[in-house]
C-alpha cells in the first residue's frame, strides 16, 4: 500500500494542508467507512446518501487511523497521525491513483462484464501468480472509490495487477480506463444485467466496449467469441 510521503507527493499541487512531515512507512490499507478502520489505515471521508464521512474522523482516529485525507482538519491530531486536506477528496483520491499507476512498473488486466467479473478475476491471478508477483484487487473493488484504493495498493514489486471495472454509468467507465490505464482488456460478456443504468443492451455494449477501446498500441483485448456483442468489440 501507498505511503504517506509518496501520497504527499502525488497530491502535492492538491494539498490545502498537511500537519507534518509524512512518513516512508506504507499505510496499512485505504478505508471510506470509519467502523471498518484498523490502525496504520487512511481514512478518506467521503459524502455519502446518508451521512457524511466527515463527521466520523474523530472515531477513525481512535480506532487507530494513521492518516486522513478531508476537507476539514480536526481541531485535534495526533502526532502520529497525518492529515491530508484537500478540496475534494474523492476526486483527490482518483488523481493519486491515476499518478501512482503511471509510476508502477506493473502491468494492469481490466476486467469488465455484465457477470463473471470476479471469477475471472480469481482465475486470471492465480494462473500469472505462478510466474509473476501479481496483485489482485480485493473483493468488488471495482467502481470510482475502489479502483483508485486498488491502484494505491501497488508496489514496486508487482508485476502485475488484475483489476475489476464495473461502471455505473458511462463516465464511469472513462474514469476507471483513464485511471486504471489498463494493458490488458478482458470482457467476459454483454448481458441485460443492469439495465437501469444503462438504459438499453445497445448502450451496455457501448459501455463494456470502452474497455477495449482504450487499449495502447500494444494492448491485449481478449473477447469472449461466443458472445456476440463482445466479440464485435474487436473493431474498437
Amino acid at each position: 500500500m501507498i505511503a504517506p510521503r509518496d501520497l504527499a507527493d502525488l497530491l502535492r499541487e492538491r494539498l490545502l494542508d498537511l500537519n507534518d512531515a509524512p512518513s516512508a512507512e506504507p499505510f496499512h490499507d485505504i478505508v471510506v467507512d470509519s467502523r471498518r478502520v484498523e490502525p496504520g489505515d487512511l481514512f478518506v471521508a467521503l459524502p455519502g446518501q446518508q451521512t457524511d464521512g466527515h463527521l466520523f474522523l474523530d472515531d477513525a482516529i481512535q480506532r487507530g487511523a494513521r492518516g486522513l485525507m478531508t476537507r476539514t482538519k480536526p481541531d485535534a491530531i495526533p502526532d502520529e497521525v497525518t492529515a491530508f486536506v484537500v478540496n475534494d477528496p474523492l476526486e483527490s483520491l482518483q488523481a493519486a491513483a491515476g499518478c501512482w499507476r503511471r509510476r508502477q512498473g506493473a502491468r494492469i488486466v481490466g476486467i469488465t462484464g455484465s457477470v463473471g467479473k470476479t471469477t475471472t478475476r480469481e482465475a486470471i491471478t492465480q494462473v500469472l501468480r505462478r510466474r509473476f508477483t501479481t496483485l489482485e484487487s480485493p473483493r468488488n473493488f471495482n467502481g470510482d472509490i475502489g479502483l483508485p484504493i486498488a491502484l494505491l495498493g501497488l508496489a514496486p514489486e508487482h508485476e502485475w495487477g488484475v483489476m475489476e471495472m464495473g461502471p455505473y454509468d458511462r463516465a464511469e467507465m472513462e474514469l476507471l480506463t483513464r485511471v486504471g490505464r489498463p494493458d490488458v482488456g478482458v470482457v467476459t460478456n454483454v448481458g441485460p444485467t443492469h439495465l437501469e443504468r444503462f438504459g438499453s443492451i445497445e448502450a451496455t455494449e457501448e459501455i463494456k466496449g470502452l474497455l477495449p477501446a482504450c487499449l495502447p498500441e500494444d494492448g491485449l483485448a481478449v473477447l469472449n467469441g461466443d458472445d456476440e456483442r463482445v466479440a464485435r468489440m474487436a473493431e474498437r
